[in-house]
């Protein structure tokens, strides 16, 4: 229900607003990344395994948040534990583990087809050893993934503020970009851009848009496929959940709700990182003078043997190693495959 001091016109006006200034966002991400990956690409001391191991520095052939976090740290960027996590959920495609595969689509350009194919060939016919990351490429790579991560921060709040604002309503934003039609395609967009004396997206642009949400490789958008475009993750709805008090009366008060999604207490606004472990709260296996770390407690009498410690480490070491011969065995398929896509379309 609308506030009896704002009428259903200005509830229009807003909600095109929001809508704009999300389409916005994601179209200047999307050139500002492309432009990195490029510059990447055409470096020809760049090699994606690389950059990869890099970021696995324990060889596991994946990467998880923690390695992610490590990496961003290591490189100087201030980031936030929640974003890597989320950020490594979207790209895994619902996973906690990124493995080479996607990571090369993520590192990839995607609408240079030249550079992706030069980047693409030097991997396959470099001399393994012959290039390690230097320390400019491997800051280019952490600046890669941190403009990602701000991605998400950012259009994560102007999801949540539209969706307050049309009282978590969906159909509401679907039918004032659609209208009557059952899907979204670039005449909706064009139209709604044209309201605001804003000119129609390119082709590019759209495709642009497109690529963040399509599931399909159509030029439509479907309900659900506008639905992770518009509205908030549900990985993050789920985590800024309270407990015990009521979601709709949590999600309305947007102080609260700003604090948790860019966890106010953790920014670093200063132009100098300080990486304090403390204020991140990592989880180290043992204790460390002069810092405040979380450990798990196992009460004494639940302590296994020592058997069955070396039993299980034993046990993770193949599970690692076996990981890692998978990953690597499909490292080779996976390049010729992207660059047999590249050639056929």
């Amino acid at each position: 229900m609308l506030s009896p001091t704002v009428t259903e016109n200005e509830q229009q006006r807003k909600i095109g607003e929001k809508l704009i200034t999300i389409i916005r966002t994601i179209l200047i991400t999307e050139r500002e990344v492309e432009e990195l990956k490029i510059t990447l690409a055409e470096n020809i001391r760049f090699d994606i395994s690389d950059a990869f191991r890099a970021i696995d520095s324990n060889m596991k052939g994946y990467i998880t948040s923690q390695d992610i976090f490590r990496f961003m740290c290591k490189n100087g960027c201030s980031v936030h534990q929640k974003f890597c996590d989320f950020w490594i959920f979207t790209w895994s495609k619902g996973d906690d583990k990124l493995r080479y595969q996607l990571f090369l689509e993520f590192i990839v350009p995607r609408y240079d087809r030249d550079a992706a194919m030069q980047c693409i060939v030097r991997k396959l016919y470099s001399e393994t050893g012959k290039y390690k990351l230097s320390f400019y490429l491997e800051e280019f790579v952490a600046k890669l993934i941190f403009k990602e991560i701000d991605y998400l921060r950012t259009i994560e709040i102007e999801k949540m503020n539209l969706a307050q604002l049309v009282e978590w309503k969906f159909t509401t934003v679907f039918k004032y970009v659609a209208g009557n039609l059952p899907v979204i395609d670039k005449r909706c967009l064009d139209q709604l851009l044209n309201k605001y004396e804003i000119q129609s997206l390119t082709q590019q642009e759209y495709n642009m848009f497109l690529k963040r949400f399509n599931r399909n490789e159509d030029q439509i958008l479907q309900k659900d496929e506008f639905s992770d475009a518009i509205f908030p993750s549900k990985e993050l709805i789920k985590e800024m959940q309270p407990p015990r008090d009521g979601f709709q009366e949590y999600v309305l008060n947007h102080d609260q709700q700003l604090d948790q999604l860019l966890g106010k207490d953790q920014v670093n606004d200063g132009n100098d990182f300080v990486f304090k472990p403390e204020e991140h709260k990592i989880k180290l296996n043992s204790t460390q003078k002069g810092h405040n770390i979380q450990q798990e407690f196992i009460p004494q009498n639940q302590y296994p043997n020592q058997s069955t410690f070396k039993q299980r480490d034993q046990w993770t070491s193949y599970q690692q190693i076996a990981d890692l011969k998978q990953d690597f065995t499909f490292e080779f398929l996976t390049t010729l495959n992207l660059i047999l896509v590249l050639i056929t379309s």
